[in-house]
């Protein structure tokens, strides 16, 4: 009698044996066998050996699944991480590695019944980064260990820092800023050619019409007047650009046409003694927190539809402090018709009793500030240290980072 073939039945099912692989659906789970064919199978879940198995499983079949399919998802999630690591790779190829060992958790056993399930499982529980493809699922290992020990970091940093908090570090801050610009501004000294000693003090006379009696200083009193203007800025009515505004619901500008002329030509002078003083006041008001121009005057922020949180302690003696609304309406760009979340009160505030209010990354704001302003995007994350956010604008998919807080609002 000659030696089997090496394409024949025989030696063939000599080699799967060898192998341990077979097909899915002659393998017993329970059991951990593999069969070779149906007639093999089906005598083998007649035995006395699977019937017991069988028993148990049917007193309580949710134990053995779950744990089939944890096993399953850590066999998986083991391959994929030594194999191919952090490297996107088919999710099918990862499956065909994982299924050439003999002794592996069968899919048919676990709780998923496709392979996609499983994956977008993985995708929604945070194991690996998924991507669906023209070809199909890819998947990337995430190391969980990483990944959740900075997920909860931010969070517990999130939970402290309330929103008393960040405001009171915000107003620090803002203090701070303030005292180094004054510090600098101290240290400015008196310029050669100005030379003071005449103590009368400069007398600066506005008119009304028909009675236009200006007082100008001369030429021998310019130096005079370039250092009386710089350093009492705080009491001249007339180049004082750091007025503050009496209200907001009046005009900004309320002097006459003769008075104007004036100032402009007062302004002229003093200009002119700061080029040659060597003065450099545009670096000073670049510096100026707080303005967005050369006039001093604060920028409007206010939006429609914007949510916006009540600063204002002394409103009705506090029953509106800080409780959140809607900007229904904005008034001459400083003041806003506010309506409060689930209450029917709306109330006409100026901006100075408001602040911005920052959503979860994912949430939709609106820009405030700057180029953008009006448009709305998406927050991606936030800096807590440095006060400001990285947010995507809807439609282009531009990124802006470094956006402080007082340049957003979420969108109602």
């Amino acid at each position: 009698m000659g030696t089997d073939g090496f394409l024949t039945a025989k030696a063939i099912a000599k080699r799967i044996k060898a192998k341990g692989l077979g097909r899915l659906r002659w393998y017993c789970q329970m059991c951990e066998k593999q069969c070779r064919d149906e007639n093999g199978f089906k005598c083998h879940t007649k035995s006395a050996g699977h019937q017991r198995q069988f028993a148990l499983f049917s007193e309580n079949p949710s134990e053995y699944i779950n744990r089939f399919s944890d096993t399953f998802r850590k066999e998986f999630l083991l391959v994929l991480r030594q194999r191919y690591g952090t490297n996107f790779v088919h999710a099918s190829t990862v499956y065909q590695e994982y299924i050439k060992d003999r002794d592996h958790v069968h899919m048919n056993a676990t709780k998923w019944t496709t392979l996609t399930a499983f994956v977008k499982e993985l995708g929604k529980e945070g194991h690996c980064r998924v991507e669906d493809r023209e070809d199909g699922w890819w998947v990337a290992y995430l190391a969980r260990e990483n990944y959740e020990k900075e997920r909860r970091a931010k969070e517990l940093k999130s939970h402290t820092l309330e929103s008393d908090e960040r405001a009171a570090l915000v107003l620090q801050k803002q203090v701070n800023k303030a005292k180094e610009i004054g510090g600098t501004r101290k240290k400015h000294t008196i310029p050669e050619e100005a030379s003071v000693t005449d103590t009368k003090p400069l007398s600066i006379t506005l008119t009304k019409k028909g009675n236009a009696k200006r007082k100008i200083p001369d030429a021998s009193q310019n130096a005079l007047a370039v250092h009386f203007t710089a350093s009492n800025e705080n009491n001249s009515p007339c180049v004082n650009k750091k007025r503050k505004r009496s209200s907001r619901w009046q005009d900004l500008n309320k002097i006459g046409s003769e008075e104007k002329a004036h100032v402009r030509e007062i302004k002229t002078v003093v200009k002119v003694n700061e080029i040659d003083s060597g003065h450099k006041a545009e670096s000073d008001n670049a510096d100026r927190p707080g303005s967005d121009d050369d006039s001093g005057i604060e920028v409007p922020w206010l939006h429609p539809d914007i949510t916006v949180k009540i600063t204002n302690s002394e409103l009705a003696k506090g029953e509106f402090f800080g409780k959140k609304g809607k900007v229904v309406e904005v008034i001459d760009g400083f003041g806003a018709r506010v309506k409060l979340v689930n209450s029917e009160v709306v109330l006409e505030l100026d901006q100075d009793d408001l602040e911005t209010v920052i959503p979860k990354p994912g949430g939709v704001v609106y820009l405030l500030r700057g180029a953008h302003r009006g448009k709305k995007a998406v927050v991606r994350s936030i800096d807590i240290d440095k006060f400001s956010v990285r947010v995507e604008l809807l439609g282009t998919g531009e990124e802006l980072s470094g956006i402080e807080y007082e340049a957003v609002s979420r969108a109602a």
